[in-house]
């Protein structure tokens, strides 16, 4: 990859992007400016009115230094350049980029096309000819002539039963009533787009090709929930039987029986059974016609249909809730997921590449893609070596700067090798997603469609500091805080628990610092399921070393069932109940298993090692030492403060 195409893409783009007289340097560490703006935002952020601790700005100047100083050398470490560090920041730098990096014209407009035809309800019906990657053609030419043959006065129901290839066929290809978001979208399109009674030009889906015909437009319904008795047909024999088992049920219903306890009883649906008959939201299109049609008829909560029948059996419904369509506004986030999860994300996503590529001015080169053209039918390994290594001429121009047709080849080889594998093994799982029968110039459009997206977002997201000071503030920052986080862990924090022989001498320096309000215990703490066993355990300890003698009297008491338990420690009043009756004569203390019980062990008036005070003795030491890296960093690094821009600071 050239340099110029790999700073495009880099991790880092600190582009300051300001005059030096709109936001001069407030003061330099280690030659480095900082300015003003920077120091004025992480002032205000942090002494913003809810703060606890607020500082005046000549108190936090000092606090401002001592974390740029550790940023500085967290640099000086090659921190910022770890793998860990590079993934974290791109991560959280193309979160923070999301919101900046859509067109939102076209997602608006996408957005309430959505919610207009949810309004509407479109009674569909389609012939279909499936695709796959080796027949397209084929699929596209079948389509045409049923299209034709359509334009010529050929009945349409008729013409689906005998060549559509979708289930629907056996009912002339009738859907029923589609909305919004049921169907792909180019398919919903072209339904919401046909005049009713009429049908439009072929459509290509990820199915394949469409004729979609329109029968008739209705205001959305809205939605109702349902509570719901199934009775399944296996068969049709049954049919009757079942009928009449439905029946009686239905009776029993008009007779005053509870409809949730009927449903947990009687119902074949067990899931709604489980649920006392409920089944959730119906919505235009989710279930078959008989039963949505049944299901919306009802009127007010309580109602019950009639006995419905549908290929799945014989259905009772009852009327527990409805709701008509909510607002744009109040259903505008669940539209925008739902946009984001379905085709229309393409659509909002090639809109803004192209917006992008007029804000950035890019602009192929005219032939800059013939050579790619042309290499990407050779097979001759040698031959296709020597066309890339002749690929130098001007392929894009962007901002300004021209790019030659050597910035793509790597991109290229890329995609060329994994088209080349599948063609070679189709039948691995990545291969097949590998459209293997696209022709050599389509597939050089499209890979290069894919690189110049790259392109232009990489350009936009290095816009975006300069374009958006919050944007570049909340980056800095986080880069800042991760950089401070690993230096200080390695500095102070994670120092101050692994360097022993350091924390033990910083205890012995400062013993007086640490002192009891009372004494403790040290020592163990024996309990014996009875006297003779303790007695035993005394002897033993006696000759045994200090070392394995835990060991040892486990192994001996313990090895077919628990005759002894031992507890070792430093223990203060109240945190052990068999030392605070045995040694601090504070309570009373009995264990009915284990009643035999003996100290072994001192009082200690002082703590004697900093194991006796590890955590504020740790947290003592990790002030030490951040005190004496800043000492040394202030040594280190050269600060200058510009006092004339300090005193112009704005705070909040």
């Amino acid at each position: 990859m050239k340099p110029k195409f790999a700073s495009l893409l880099g991790v880092l783009f600190f582009t300051v992007g300001l005059s030096a007289q709109n936001d001069p340097a407030i003061m330099t560490i280690n030659g480095k400016p900082i300015l003003k703006s920077e120091f004025e935002y992480i002032y205000n952020k942090n002494n913003a009115n809810n703060s606890l601790d607020k500082k005046n700005i000549e108190e936090y100047v000092d606090l401002f230094i001592n974390f740029k100083l550790k940023v500085e050398e967290a640099k000086a470490k090659g921190i910022h350049e770890r793998k860990s560090y590079i993934e974290e920041f791109e991560t959280y730098k193309n979160q923070l980029a999301a919101p900046y990096m859509t067109d939102k014209e076209t997602e608006e407009a996408i957005l309430r096309e959505a919610y207009a035809r949810m309004k509407e309800d479109v009674d569909a019906g389609h012939i279909l000819v499936k695709t796959n990657r080796a027949d397209t053609a084929e699929a596209y030419e079948r389509i045409n002539q049923l299209y034709e043959r359509l334009k010529n006065g050929e009945n349409f129901e008729t013409l689906a039963a005998g060549n559509s290839q979708c289930p629907s066929s056996e009912k002339g290809g009738r859907l029923g009533y589609i909305t919004a978001f049921m169907t792909v979208y180019p398919f919903e399109t072209a339904a919401y787009n046909t005049p009713v009674g009429t049908f439009g030009k072929p459509v290509k889906t990820s199915f394949g090709y469409h004729i979609v015909k329109v029968y008739d437009r209705r205001p959305s319904k809205g939605s109702v929930r349902v509570g719901h008795i199934f009775k399944r047909v296996e068969n049709n024999e049954q049919t009757r039987q079942i009928e009449l088992k439905a029946d009686s049920i239905y009776q029993l219903l008009q007779d005053g029986a509870d409809f949730a306890e009927i449903a947990g009883k009687f119902s074949d649906d067990r899931q709604s059974a489980n649920n006392k008959g409920d089944m959730g939201w119906v919505e235009t299109g989710r279930y078959p016609v008989d039963f949505e049609n049944a299901a919306f008829a009802l009127k007010n909560p309580g109602d019950l249909s009639n006995i419905i029948h549908t290929a799945y059996g014989f259905h009772i419904l009852k009327l527990l809730e409805r709701k008509e369509l909510g607002s744009y506004e109040s259903l505008h986030d669940e539209l925008k997921a739902k946009i984001l999860r379905d085709e229309r994300a393409s659509r909002l996503n090639d809109s803004y590449v192209e917006k992008l590529k007029r804000k950035h001015g890019f602009n192929l080169a005219k032939n800059g893609l013939t050579s790619f053209y042309e290499v990407v039918e050779l097979t001759d390994e040698q031959k296709i070596s020597k066309a890339y290594a002749r690929m130098e001429s001007p392929l894009y121009t962007l901002n300004g700067a021209t790019y030659s047709q050597k910035e793509f080849v790597e991109y290229f080889k890329v995609e060329k090798e994994k088209l080349d594998n599948a063609k070679q093994n189709k039948n691995t799982p990545a291969n097949r997603q590998i459209d293997t029968a696209i022709s050599g110039n389509d597939f050089v459009d499209k890979i290069f469609a894919q690189y110049v997206k790259k392109v232009v977002i990489a350009a936009e997201q290095a816009s975006l500091e300069k374009e958006h000071p919050e944007y570049r503030n909340l980056l800095r920052e986080y880069s800042d805080g991760l950089l401070l986080f690993e230096v200080s862990n390695e500095e102070v924090w994670n120092k101050a628990s692994v360097d022993v022989e350091g924390l033990e001498k910083f205890f012995e320096a400062n013993k007086e610092n640490y002192k009891w309000e009372s004494p403790r215990f040290r020592g163990k703490v024996l309990h014996a399921a009875n006297r003779k066993i303790l007695a035993e355990a005394q002897e033993m300890m006696k000759n045994a070393p200090k070392d394995s003698i835990d060991i040892q009297l486990k192994r001996k008491f313990n090895a077919e069932k628990v005759q002894l338990k031992i507890e070792n420690g430093l223990f203060a009043p109240g945190a052990n109940k068999a030392v605070d009756a045995g040694i601090f004569k504070k309570g009373t203390y009995t264990d009915e298993a284990f009643p035999a019980v003996d100290f072994i062990g001192d009082l200690v008036a002082v703590p004697e090692s900093y194991k006796d005070v590890r955590g504020p003795a740790t947290a003592d030491y990790q002030n030490y030492l951040e005190e004496e890296w800043i000492k040394n960093l202030r040594k280190k690094y050269n600060v200058t403060i510009n006092e004339k821009v300090l005193k112009s600071v704005k705070s909040n």
